[in-house]
């Protein structure tokens, strides 16, 4: 009885991961429309597009490369735990 369990579950398992691989052109849904073009956009957006991070939610790396080692200062709030 046992090994029928874990051998539905497994099937079932397999079931859920084989949709997930599924892809499809994003649209709106039935009677839904996609949000109006905002006062400073230069044109309405597509679902693709609504998708891209800005520049705000996803900022440039900074490379900051460190040229040499330099000693650091005495920081005299590093205090020790009590």
């Amino acid at each position: 009885m046992r090994t029928v369990a874990l051998t539905v579950s497994g099937l079932a398992a397999l079931l859920l991961l084989a949709g997930c691989g599924d892809e499809q052109a994003l649209t709106p849904r039935p009677g839904r429309h996609l949000p109006v073009k905002a006062a400073t956009a230069p044109g309405v957006l597509n679902a693709d597009e609504l998708l891209l991070p800005s520049a705000h939610e996803r900022p440039g790396r900074s490379d900051e490369l460190l040229i040499k080692s330099q000693p650091r200062p005495d920081d005299r709030f590093d205090l020790p735990p009590r």
